[in-house]
């Protein structure tokens, strides 16, 4: 039994040494998922004439709007697929050049 309270002192020691957070990392509400989308894709120089509407609900994101290209398409969910705790994208995209 002290064996086993050893190695437990001692694995924390060494969590806590490596700087491991004690505190686990919780995921990022729908408020917070789209709002970091919107950030993405308003940063990305290839929509600044194409606003994209962002909406979240239990981590499944929405992209509303209207692009020039499949390819701006292709890249805006990509985009919000990059963001922690995104589960899926729809992208209801209108694409003006095909």
């Amino acid at each position: 039994m002290r064996n086993v309270l050893k190695i437990s002192l001692l694995a924390t020691a060494v969590l806590l040494a490596s700087g491991v957070p004690a505190k686990t990392m919780t995921m990022p509400t729908d408020q917070q998922i789209t709002a970091t989308v919107q950030q993405q894709i308003d940063n990305d120089p290839a929509f600044a004439a194409d606003p994209i509407h962002v909406t979240t609900d239990h981590g499944v994101v929405t992209l509303s709007g209207i692009v020039d290209s499949r390819y701006e398409s292709h890249i805006a969910k990509k985009l919000a697929c990059r963001v922690i705790g995104v589960k899926s994208v729809d992208a209801d995209l209108g694409v003006v050049n095909n």
